[in-house]
């Protein structure tokens, strides 16, 4: 759990917490944003 983590859950808070309850696909979906 980087500073980067943390940036990107602030980025897409929402769609990464529903994601990372399905998968952690959500991580490279988040990234891509």
């Amino acid at each position: 759990m980087e500073l980067n983590y943390n940036s990107k859950i602030f980025i897409c808070t929402g769609m990464y917490l529903e994601n990372m309850k399905k998968s952690i696909k959500s991580d490279a979906a988040c990234q891509s944003k």
